[in-house]
């Protein structure tokens, strides 16, 4: 027989054993309460927070409107253009009243210039030959010739000529060499024509020689003295040199043999 202590030898193993004092309740954990609460202070901060951001995105009375769609769309690190600021009214310009005699609308006469400005201008004009009509005495002094015996050789003619705006015309004949009146059988026609340009007279001329006849040119300019002193040229043995005029008294006027 088994003794009371001892455990009932038919009863299974996980069964309580009735010698053994029960075990004392334990006392509630803290831990849901704790869980409650923080989840409680949570969600009121949240709540907090939601409507104090609310109220600072809020447009407060009499502040000007802003325009967050285009603060969104601002690129970033770019500012906001600056605001305008208002312009003075523009001054007000004093109406003047035009002189005694001058209508509105109408320009004044221009002031005459001074006759210090009118002879300076006058100065730097190119004086002109004037009119060369009348009485001539041309000398030509040969410097360059294909025939020797031609150089140093002056031969005279003696032109009349006539003047119409810038175009000359005029006749002559041959009349010395060096400085010797040749005889009439020996006067050799020459005929010219040409322009003149302010001082400088341009003719070409044809001589009728007795065995033939030649052309040249003559380029001069007017001096102080009223002559005409340049150059001339002529086909006839390429020769070329020294041209000098002088103006007659009249076409009557006998030129002097001395003249060089």
């Amino acid at each position: 027989m088994s003794s009371p202590n001892e455990p009932h030898r038919n009863e299974p193993w996980w069964a309580p054993d009735p010698s053994r004092p029960a075990p004392e309740p334990s006392s509630p954990s803290p831990w849901p309460l704790v869980t409650l609460v923080s989840l409680f202070t949570l969600f009121m901060g949240f709540g907090l927070w939601t409507m104090w951001g609310g109220s600072v995105g809020e447009k407060a009375p009499g502040a000007p409107a802003v325009d967050t769609r285009a603060q969104q769309q601002m690129p970033e690190g770019s500012l906001p253009a600056a605001p305008r600021s208002q312009s003075a009214p523009p001054a007000l310009t004093p109406k003047v009243a035009p002189p005694a005699g001058v209508s509105r609308g109408v320009a004044p006469p221009p002031a005459a210039s001074s006759p210090k400005t009118d002879v300076a201008e006058s100065s730097t004009r190119p004086a002109t030959t004037g009119d060369l009509t009348g009485a001539w005495l041309v000398t030509n002094r040969i410097e360059q010739s294909n025939i020797d015996a031609f150089k140093g050789l002056t031969l005279g003619f003696r032109l009349d000529l006539d003047q119409s705006g810038h175009r000359v015309h005029g006749n002559g004949v041959k009349w010395q060499e060096n400085g010797r009146v040749v005889p009439a059988r020996n006067r050799t026609p020459i005929t010219l024509e040409g322009t003149v340009e302010g001082r400088t007279v341009a003719l070409t001329f044809t001589e009728r020689g007795t065995r033939r006849t030649s052309h040249g040119r003559f380029e001069m300019e007017l001096t102080a003295d009223g002559a005409l002193t340049g150059r001339f040229s002529t086909d006839a043995a390429q020769s070329s040199g020294s041209a000098r005029a002088m103006r007659l008294q009249s076409r009557t006027q006998t030129p002097d043999p001395s003249h060089r």
